[in-house]
């Protein structure tokens, strides 16, 4: 039997999504003025992080605001992806790997890292 889902606290989640998009406008905003380039694919990941930041926690984590890479997040995320493309398409590799060695290398609260800062 599988859980459905409540609905708890969606209207909580729109307004942190407005503000997600505002930071990411003020973003937008803060290069337009300078007329230096604007890397949309970066700011966007901020954004999402800094909008999942509030939904979760209730509070940004900071990207936007900080306009950097806090805990390189991001640089992780995108030297792991050709790890992940694999082992999302052979899953029974993951299944075996994942309780040893792979658990050594999971993000844990601690991390100063990754998702482990994220976490944190």
């Amino acid at each position: 039997m599988c859980c459905q889902y409540a609905g708890k606290g969606v209207d909580s989640f729109e307004d942190s999504v407005d503000r997600g998009t505002a930071g990411f406008l003020k973003a937008i905003g803060r290069y337009a003025d300078t007329g230096k380039a604007f890397d949309v694919g970066t700011q966007i990941h901020f954004a999402t992080l800094d909008m999942l930041g509030e939904v979760a926690y209730g509070t940004p984590l900071g990207y936007l605001k900080n306009n950097k890479d806090m805990g390189n997040f991001l640089k992780i995320n995108k030297a792991i992806l050709p790890i992940m493309h694999i082992f999302s398409n052979y899953s029974r590799i993951f299944a075996i790997l994942h309780h040893w060695p792979l658990n050594r290398f999971m993000p844990r609260e601690g991390d100063g890292v990754g998702a482990g800062a994220v976490m944190r």
